[in-house]
């Protein structure tokens, strides 16, 4: 005897519900449906569930010795996809990416594409903002964006994947061109720090605060405490922010994407650092600076 978990759902559906038209409230199924999954079950098992009345479906004694089995037949089912998605979750292999800690906000607002290419092979996404180079070698990280030059930490697969631009960002409510400066922390790398000073320096501006994560920076030009440095992805999309002057070419930062050399050749990993490559082409002029806005 082969049952059909479907009819057997549907049994008890119309058991719980005490009638055809109340059951297609509660399963969404159609009523003629619900009464052909009835029959197939009834026909199967050689027996009448229900005592079919006007207004309302009684339970035989058949139908009453099954209906509980047919309910554990439900939770059962219920069970085994909870328990087959918490071994799923436990089981998904981390997928480690590594970028500062502007990059990192950018590949989080691109989130959901990163995840459904991990997903499909089995692994979650781990995204670790950091300005410290991880050692991929030594395997701390499976992909990494690095920004300005390729860099030298052992055997992998290197590739440019675009250019960021940045520039300087006063708030737009600001009425005021002469804003203090907002320098960069002297533990930044070169030229960004030096370049906003002699900026200053050139404007006859005073460097009045040094904050080093871009984050810091976006709220205090936010506040009005004066004008600082930003990618352009982040100030151009800002309403609140407007552009000092056009992104200086020399402090633009080539982006390389990183693979661990044995983790390059797995599905997930090169599923996901190619999902990371489309998504530095579709933003391409976003990141680089090129959107139509006018200096301040």
């Amino acid at each position: 005897m082969n049952l059909d978990w479907e009819d057997v759902r549907a049994f008890v559906a119309i058991a719980r519900a005490g009638s055809l038209t109340q059951a297609v409230w509660s399963t969404g199924l159609s009523q003629p449906t619900l009464s052909r999954k009835l029959r197939n079950l009834e026909v199967t098992l050689g027996g009448d569930l229900f005592d079919r009345l006007p207004n309302q479906m009684v339970l035989t004694s058949l139908g009453k010795h099954l209906v509980e089995i047919g309910a554990g037949m439900e939770t059962a089912a219920a069970n085994i996809a909870r328990t087959a998605h918490s071994v799923l979750q436990q089981h998904r292999v981390p997928l480690r990416v590594s970028a500062t800690m502007s990059i990192s906000l950018f590949l989080s607002e691109k989130l959901s594409g990163l995840v459904e290419a991990a997903r499909c092979h089995g692994c979650e996404i781990d995204i670790e903002p950091t300005r410290t180079a991880l050692r991929m070698a030594h395997h701390q990280a499976d992909i990494a964006v690095r920004l300005r030059r390729v860099p030298d930490e052992g055997p992998m697969r290197v590739r440019r994947i675009g250019r960021i631009a940045f520039t300087m960002y006063q708030s737009a409510a600001a009425e005021v061109t002469a804003l203090p400066v907002i320098g960069l922390s002297y533990n930044r790398p070169p030229p960004h720090p030096g370049w906003v000073d002699d900026f200053a320096e050139s404007r006859g501006l005073l460097v009045t605060a040094r904050l080093g994560e871009y984050f810091l920076r976006l709220e205090a030009i936010r506040a009005g405490a004066g004008m600082s440095l930003l990618p352009c992805f982040v100030g151009d999309r800002d309403p609140l922010l407007r552009r000092v002057c056009d992104p200086p070419e020399e402090l633009g930062e080539d982006a390389f994407l990183l693979l661990h050399n044995q983790a390059a050749a797995t599905a997930g990993v090169k599923a996901v650092g190619e999902r990371i490559a489309e998504l530095f082409r579709a933003e391409a002029p976003l990141l680089a600076g090129q959107t139509i806005q006018p200096p301040a």
